[in-house]
């Protein structure tokens, strides 16, 4: 068992690689809390049967912000321009991206030729950064191919809160052993359990 502090009641994760995923504006999607290259953030999304997301408007960006409880940090995202230099296009069907203008963060995209920023994440401001593929590592968002829900444990999490009216973090952790458990907590619960912990191991 591997516990996380996290700023939100306890959450868990396991035997599902999809566990933890959530359904936004009709589609299933994943957010993973580990650091990769953006190809092999592309490959492990692929391994389970999902791609790199399409996020191709503010209020998609800021509809996922909301269903993970997620505001730091940045997480890669299916827009590229490795095959053509300045032609922006999605791993998740292969189209060349349109109307993201809005969504470039200060002084993006770098348009130097032959330059190497070809790999796009988003950063904590919710704007599009293009940096080094290769270079750089951050968490990735995976989306379960065409519109398809059937990986998303519960279709209804994104829009039911919880009891006491806060919604739980749906990030998850893939291990290379699918029995994995990861524990997430609040440092308040963290506090709590470990002293159970010694309390029991005491008696």
């Amino acid at each position: 068992m591997r516990y996380k502090v996290f700023p939100s009641d306890m959450y868990m994760t396991g035997s599902s690689q999809w566990d933890g995923a959530k359904v936004v504006d009709g589609k299933c999607y994943l957010l993973v809390l580990t650091s990769l290259k953006w190809g092999e953030a592309k490959q492990a999304c692929e391994d389970i049967g999902g791609t790199l997301a399409t996020v191709a408007s503010d209020a998609l960006i800021s509809d996922i912000s909301t269903a993970f409880n997620f505001f730091e940090n940045g997480y890669w995202i299916g827009l590229n321009d490795i095959a053509t230099e300045g032609t922006y296009v999605w791993t998740e069907d292969g189209s060349t991206a349109s109307g993201i203008s809005s969504l470039w963060g200060e002084d993006r995209p770098v348009t130097s030729p032959d330059n190497e920023f070809d790999c796009i994440y988003v950063d904590e401001t919710n704007k599009f950064l293009d940096v080094q593929c290769g270079v750089v590592s951050t968490y990735y968002l995976c989306v379960e191919p065409n519109s398809s829900t059937t990986k998303c444990p519960d279709p209804t999490i994104t829009t039911e809160a919880s009891a006491n009216g806060t919604t739980p973090p749906a990030a998850t952790t893939l291990a290379s052993a699918t029995t994995t458990t990861t524990m997430f907590y609040s440092r308040k619960a963290l506090q709590e359990r470990l002293t159970q912990q010694r309390f029991s191991n005491a008696v």
